[in-house]
């Protein structure tokens, strides 16, 4: 049973992101561990899924703009991607990787990337991301990890 109707994904603060990815992401590592260098930079879009009565995010996703030496490509990452426990398997963050993916796509992106969490490479797939080969897998904090990729068709060539 999908709960998403009673859920609202909006723009949120780079301070509100940290709870929920600590809790979730690095509940064993101090706070400051989830801090990104670029959060509170204008590259950074950090997004929140709501249920409509709270003010306290059950989902946090960020999506980064990267630098380009080609005017024509545009280059994004989603980074601390986290759902509440309490609310996983609802569909949240099937709703906050829909935002990540229309937001690249109004924003012209030719690609959207991150770096994943190996169990949670089935969901990205389900967006038409793939795993970078030549990147191959690496362990963090005793995870492991791949690079997962989103090609975007530019409107200008095909």
């Amino acid at each position: 049973m999908s709960h998403s109707t009673e859920v609202q994904i909006r723009r949120i603060t780079p301070d509100q992101t940290i709870p929920l990815r600590h809790s979730v992401l690095w509940p064993d590592r101090p706070q400051s561990y989830v801090l990104l260098e670029d959060d509170f930079s204008d590259t950074a879009t950090h997004f929140g899924a709501f249920i409509l009565s709270s003010t306290v995010p059950i989902g946090v996703i960020s999506l980064f703009a990267l630098p380009s030496d080609d005017a024509n490509t545009a280059s994004y990452r989603f980074r601390k991607f986290a759902v509440d426990p309490a609310h996983q398997n609802r569909g949240i963050g099937t709703l906050l990787l829909q935002k990540v993916m229309t937001t690249c796509m109004e924003r012209g992106a030719s690609e959207v990337w991150c770096d994943a969490r190996i169990d949670a490479c089935g969901l990205y797939e389900k967006f038409g991301m793939y795993k970078n080969q030549g990147q191959g897998e690496w362990v963090k904090g005793g995870i492991e990890y791949v690079r997962m990729v989103k090609q975007f068709n530019s409107p200008t060539n095909g």
